[in-house]
């Protein structure tokens, strides 16, 4: 019985996060990606950032007005993020981070929106199969 709604619940979750697998995907939802203007506005003030990682580890990370990131990942929070992050010449959104867990991040990505909805590349291309990971700013 378990396992049935273990693979139940997996199949569900699968599907929600294919909805959008990458940017062909979302901007087939009306999705576009953000300029460089759009995103400072977002960061205005400073910002978190939440999602997951790329093995479903979920995190919080907090964007500072100063440039400077801090944060926490791990089911339980148990992982500190600290580094800085910033929006370069060609409207990406950067991040040079690292978690006292050892995981290390320096990279330029595009953010997307659809809708009330925000995505991340997972590389720094933007080709339609690039693949996205929904984030949610709160500010």
């Amino acid at each position: 019985m378990l396992k049935a709604y273990l693979a139940a619940l997996a199949l569900a979750v699968s599907g929600t996060c294919l909805a959008q697998a990458n940017v062909g995907e979302v901007m087939k939802q009306g999705g576009t990606k953000m300029t460089k203007e759009e995103l400072q506005q977002l960061h205005a003030g400073g910002v978190t950032m939440k999602g997951t990682l790329n093995n479903g580890t979920p995190y919080s990370q907090q964007n500072k007005a100063d440039g400077t990131v801090g944060g926490v990942g791990g089911n339980n929070n148990e992982f500190t993020l600290s580094g800085t992050w910033k929006i370069d010449d060609t409207g990406k959104y950067c991040h040079d981070i690292a978690s006292s867990g050892g995981i290390k991040a320096n990279t330029c990505n595009s953010v997307y929106k659809a809708g009330s909805k925000f995505f991340v590349t997972t590389t720094p291309t933007d080709t339609p199969e690039t693949a996205v990971r929904e984030r949610q700013f709160v500010k």
